[in-house]
C-alpha cells in the first residue's frame, strides 16, 4: 500500500515538472520572440491625408500637402502648360522664397535625353556658373532622365542661390517633364517634401 503511495506520488511529482518545464519553455519562446528579436519599425504614410491632384488629360496623379496649393494651368485654352504646387499663394510665390514642385508637358519633337541636353545648354547660356549633373533613373518603372542643378539663381526679395531636379520621361503618347527647387537655405525644410510628393507620382492605367 505505502508503495503504490510512494509511486503514485513520484508520477505527480514527474506529471509536476513536466507541466512546469513546459510552461517555462513557452514563457522563454514568448520572451525571445517580443523582446530578443529586432522587430521592424512601423513606418506611418506621411502622405495618408495629402490632397491628390489627377490629370486626365496627361494620365497621371501625385500627392501634395493638404495645406499647399496647386495652380492648374492644363486647361488654358491657348496652351495647356502644366500644374505648379506651392505652399505659397500666387501672388506670393517668388517673394516668400522660391520653393516650387512642377509637372509640365514636353511639347519638343526631340527624345528627352537631348531635350534635357538643350534645357541645360539654355540655362548655361544665361548663367555660367550653375552646374548639371544627368543621369538615367526610373520613375514608378517608367525610364527617365534626371538632371540635378546646383548654383541655381532663384529670384526671390533678395536673390539667393537654389538648387534642383528636373526629370524628362515618356510613357505611350504622354510626354511630361517634372521639376523642383528650393533656395539652399531651405533645403532641409522643403527637399524632404519634394522627395514625398515625387514618391506619389504615377501615371493613371
Amino acid at each position: 500500500m505505502n508503495q503504490q503511495i510512494n509511486k503514485s506520488a513520484r508520477n505527480s511529482k514527474t506529471i509536476w515538472m513536466i507541466v512546469f518545464a513546459i510552461i517555462l519553455f513557452i514563457g522563454v519562446i514568448f520572451a525571445w520572440r517580443y523582446w530578443g528579436v529586432p522587430r521592424e519599425k512601423v513606418i506611418e504614410d506621411e502622405t495618408a491625408n495629402w490632397k491628390i491632384y489627377r490629370s486626365e488629360l496627361y494620365n497621371f496623379e501625385i500627392k501634395y500637402p493638404s495645406n499647399w496649393n496647386a495652380f492648374d494651368l492644363t486647361n488654358s485654352k491657348i496652351l495647356s502648360i502644366g500644374v505648379t504646387f506651392s505652399p505659397f499663394s500666387e501672388t506670393h510665390l517668388e517673394e516668400k522664397g522660391g520653393a516650387l514642385f512642377g509637372i509640365y508637358p514636353t511639347y519638343s519633337r526631340k527624345t528627352d535625353r537631348e531635350y534635357a541636353q538643350s534645357i541645360i545648354r539654355g540655362f548655361k547660356s544665361l548663367n555660367p556658373d550653375m552646374e548639371f549633373t544627368m543621369s538615367d533613373t526610373f520613375l514608378r518603372d517608367v525610364p527617365a532622365i534626371k538632371v540635378e542643378i546646383k548654383k541655381h539663381p532663384i529670384k526671390v526679395v533678395d536673390e539667393q542661390e537654389g538648387e534642383g531636379v528636373l526629370y524628362f520621361l515618356t510613357k505611350d503618347d504622354k510626354r511630361l517633364h517634372i521639376n523642383y527647387h528650393y533656395p539652399v537655405r531651405e533645403k532641409e525644410r522643403y527637399k524632404p517634401i519634394f522627395e514625398q510628393m515625387l514618391s506619389t507620382f504615377r501615371f493613371l492605367e
